[in-house]
């Protein structure tokens, strides 16, 4: 294969739950089961991000990471919803605002199945205090079913849902994102990159 097609290859999303670390892959395989048998509207979006789609999400400006290593993702300690575009009611059906699955990946072909909407508007301007907008409350009520999900059932798991959230937000700054609680100490000690080696997971050919 010629290095420049392998090196877009590795930039691609992956869904693929094989691909998380086993810890964490365990404890996904669970909650899958339970938003099935819950009838929520959830599909997974990302799972295990190679270093160079890190890189590539980094200079796009999708991703606050500081290194391609900087994320959990590259870990294979988290995980990205998106839900089911068929919840999803107005105009936002039409035209998606935000970050939509094909909006790194333009070349797909087939209709995209889920889309990021969060079923409000985060408003903070620096000056004043962030505060929510519902716009579509069905949808915003099916994220804070995940996360009271999440809360109640998986302790080892943490929901982005709770990240920055003030005081008159209804949710955080990010509820797709889940990721194992001890996320930050494997990522320090490197352990989960190890064991994603051995597994034979791409684009970590080269880490040591």
């Amino acid at each position: 294969m010629p290095h420049i097609e392998k090196r877009k290859l590795l930039a691609e999303r992956l869904s693929d739950t094989g691909l998380l670390h086993p810890a964490f892959r365990a404890e996904i395989e669970d909650l899958l089961l339970a938003i099935q048998q819950q009838r929520m509207p959830f599909i997974v979006y990302e799972t295990y991000r190679t270093p160079q789609r890190q890189a590539k999400l980094i200079r796009a400006g999708f991703s606050g990471a500081t290194g391609p290593y900087d994320s959990p993702h590259v870990h294979g300690l988290a995980l990205d919803f998106l839900i089911d575009t068929k919840v999803v009611n107005g105009p936002s059906k039409d035209s998606l605002a935000g970050l939509s699955a094909g909006n790194i990946n333009q070349k797909k072909k087939k209709p995209e199945k889920a889309v990021y909407n969060i079923g409000v508007n985060l408003l903070g301007n620096g000056v004043a205090e962030p505060r929510t907008v519902v716009e579509n409350k069905l949808v915003l009520n099916f994220w804070l079913a995940l996360g009271d999900l999440i809360e109640r059932q998986y302790p080892h798991l943490m929901w982005g849902g709770n990240l920055k959230k003030g005081a008159a937000q209804l949710i955080g700054a990010d509820p797709p994102h889940v990721e194992l609680r001890m996320a930050k100490k494997l990522m320090r000690e490197r352990k989960a990159l190890k064991v994603l080696k051995s597994q034979g997971n791409p684009g970590l050919e080269g880490c040591k």
